[in-house]
């Protein structure tokens, strides 16, 4: 009998946006029940912040019914629960609560505990630990071991998944090691660097490797336990804003530095080939890079845009090589800006006349029913992990779900693999209407969507105005308290120099240099030693004055700002607030155009 095509499901990094659209995507294939046919399930960054949250609610589901019980209905009911208690935990602003509690606070003196650890603790406590119920301990990467209901102990989803209907997955979340650069896998079984076992990939790769060992159950005792929080904070670790997650003891002489999936693949696809999909569905909630018509030549202008270019190009090389349906494979690609055209800039030519079209060429799906400036604005939403209030996160998951109704019937073999398509009652209908046409304050509310700081003023200018106005009275009150300090001279008038000294004082550095270099050439060795002797205390210094320090100050007015700041935003994208009863239109009419064709033949 001939194997049954694999289908696969990516979901990409890209912060909440990303986590928050893959809903949408999720839900859509719900509809289509496509959801129980996916064998494969690669994540990264934001992916598997929602991906790992998922498979803990499929697990419960495939644990409590008989294979031939469970329906289309259980997981279209799985996803809806999941999209409310997945988003109230997102409004309570993750990136923040790294930094409120004080006595985590003072743990960043240790280089064993960072803010990445202390993001997979509050993963653990925000996300994952109410799925599994009551409990103090977190959850670990061994307990997402599914054993579903009526089969014989000893399941394995790689060898048994044949005969059932409702498929078991399998889950892989993609970190990226900075000790060899390739990617690095937590799965409920094991962890490590994927093998490399392409002859071409062999010769072309020669750094060091790390064998992976073939189970946690090989490792020593506080190797095993591996927590899923730590798991998805390593895979969702952005160099630059998070510190790598350590993993010591595992290798010998070895540290292994994990930092985001998205380093090596965004878009997780690598782990659908490596595990044989035929059928690859990849939700692409990722930011894209924009062109820049001046782009900046400083340093830290350069630096950013040139990482930003090779994650573009890394990006565009691996999808290519999947959608040219290499190997007989088949691929979806739902991604935010899919249907928009790019600006096209004009040039001049030899007789200066201006050549070429100067606007932008947007067009929307056929069914996609999202206007063009809402969709460039929804795939311009930050990159972040914190509060999304219900109009961003309803329009990234409406988008998400219209884009896949679009794409999905063009994949000819997925297409075919569904089950019947019924349309459920999602609640992120509700901002429909406004997808396809916007109103103003709605697209005034994207685009303040995109910034990272500073949103809540640009939503509430007259706030923005009262702190100003407090601020700057606060200020002139410090003056006029310390106004008799403030005229006094810095510098003792009889202790200004004269001319002569001041001169004599530069010459003196001017031998001090000069005989201080010498000195310094032929002292090398001993200086070498010397700073070594001080990096100790040096590094020391550092972890405890920007590691403890600054969040302990910044302790307070986050804490301020999260009971006061953060409701006022969540207020502002209130969907009762932004659309009319009279707009509101039922799920028939919101689907008018989408694909929903019967049962597959």
């Amino acid at each position: 009998m001939a194997r049954e095509p694999k289908l696969g499901l990516a979901l990409s990094g890209g912060g909440f946006r990303a986590s928050l659209f893959h809903i949408g995507v999720l839900a859509r294939l719900a509809d289509c029940d496509l959801l129980r046919k996916i064998e494969v399930i690669s994540t990264v960054s934001g992916g598997s912040i929602v991906g790992a949250y998922y498979y803990l609610k499929l697990k419960r589901l495939l644990e409590s019914k008989a294979d031939r019980e469970i329906t289309r209905a259980d997981y279209q009911q799985l996803v809806r629960e999941m999209l409310d208690e997945f988003l109230a935990a997102v409004q309570k602003n993750v990136r923040l609560l790294t930094f409120v509690n004080p006595v985590k606070n003072l743990r960043f003196r240790r280089p064993d505990y960072s803010r990445t650890d202390r993001l997979g603790e509050l993963l653990d406590e925000l996300f994952y630990r109410p799925l599994m119920g009551p409990r103090s301990t977190p959850v670990q990467m061994r307990e997402l071991i599914i054993q579903p209901k009526g089969e014989s102990p000893g399941f394995h989803p790689e060898r048994h998944n044949g005969r059932r209907l409702a498929k078991v997955p399998v889950l892989l979340i993609n970190a990226t090691t900075l000790n060899t650069g390739r990617n690095w896998r937590f799965e409920a079984t094991r962890m490590g660097e994927p093998p490399v076992d392409d002859p071409i990939r062999r010769e072309l790769d020669k750094r060091m490797r790390l064998p992976r060992p073939r189970s946690y159950c090989r490792l020593t005792p506080d190797q095993q336990d591996i927590e899923l929080g730590h798991a998805v904070a390593a895979s969702a670790a952005v160099p630059g804003l998070f510190y790598p997650l350590s993993i010591s003891r595992l290798y010998e002489g070895v540290r292994i530095q994990l930092v985001d999936g998205g380093v090596h693949d965004n878009q997780g696809v690598q782990g659908l080939l490596d595990r044989g999909c035929d059928y690859l569905i990849i939700s692409d909630g990722s930011g894209q890079m924009d062109g820049e018509r001046n782009p900046g030549t400083s340093i830290l202008s350069v630096l950013p845009r040139a990482n930003a270019i090779l994650m573009s190009r890394v990006r565009e090389e691996q999808l290519e090589a999947v959608l040219a349906g290499i190997e007989g494979r088949e691929a979806c690609l739902v991604h935010l800006r899919k249907g928009l055209e790019p600006e096209s800039v004009a040039y001049y030519d030899h007789a200066r006349r201006v050549i070429g079209a100067g606007a932008p060429r947007s067009t929307t799906l056929a069914g996609q029913k999202t206007a063009p400036e809402v969709q460039w604005a929804l795939s311009r939403i930050r990159t972040d992990l914190d509060a999304f209030n219900d109009a961003e996160a309803y329009s990234l998951m409406c988008n998400g779900y219209f884009i896949t109704a679009s794409q999905l019937p063009q994949a000819e073999g997925i297409w075919r693999a569904r089950g019947e398509v019924a349309v459920a009652d999602w609640p992120f209908f509700a901002v429909a209407p406004l997808l396809e046409r916007p109103t103003e304050e709605y697209l005034r509310l994207l685009r303040i969507a995109s910034f990272n700081v500073f949103k809540i003023f640009s939503l509430y200018p007259s706030l923005a105005a009262g702190c100003a106005g407090g601020l700057t009275a606060l200020a002139l009150w410090l003056l006029w308290i310390y106004r008799d300090a403030l005229q006094r001279p810095v510098i003792d008038p009889a202790s200004v120099p004269t001319w002569g000294e001041a001169a004599g004082w530069v010459f003196g550095a001017v031998l001090l240099a000069f005989f201080g270099r010498w000195w310094v050439a032929r002292s090398a060795e001993q200086l070498g030693r010397v700073a070594v002797a001080l990096r100790r205390p040096g590094l020391w210094l550092y972890r405890v004055a920007v590691r403890v320090i600054l969040p302990v100050l910044a302790a307070a007015p986050l804490l301020f700002y999260l009971k006061w700041l953060n409701p006022l935003y969540l207020r502002a994208g209130e969907i009762h607030r932004l659309i009319d009863k009279g707009q509101a239109q039922p799920v028939r009419a919101v689907m008018h155009g989408v694909p929903s064709s019967g049962p597959a033949r």
